[in-house]
């Protein structure tokens, strides 16, 4: 029997098609939380948000939305 992955967030996906969409790198998203919005989070963090595999804390998720230019509701919903 197969353990199910956790998903931890509903986001991730989302955040990762738009961000490449929009042409930036995984490390420039964490680069900008950081000079920004003083969030330190590395690539490997944001990566593992993408994949569901950490959770989303909603500043974080806000800070993210204004970086990719898109509504935070377009990263939960898939719309905005």
């Amino acid at each position: 029997m197969t353990k199910s992955k956790k998903i931890r967030n509903v986001s991730g996906r989302r955040i990762q098609t738009v961000r490449l969409k929009k042409g930036f790198t995984q490390e420039d998203v964490a680069a900008a939380l950081s000079v920004d919005f003083n969030i330190y989070m590395d690539r490997s963090a944001f990566g593992r948000i993408e994949t569901g595999d950490r959770g989303l804390y909603d500043y974080e998720l806000l800070a993210i939305a204004e970086i990719l230019e898109v509504s935070p509701l377009e990263l939960l919903k898939g719309r905005g």
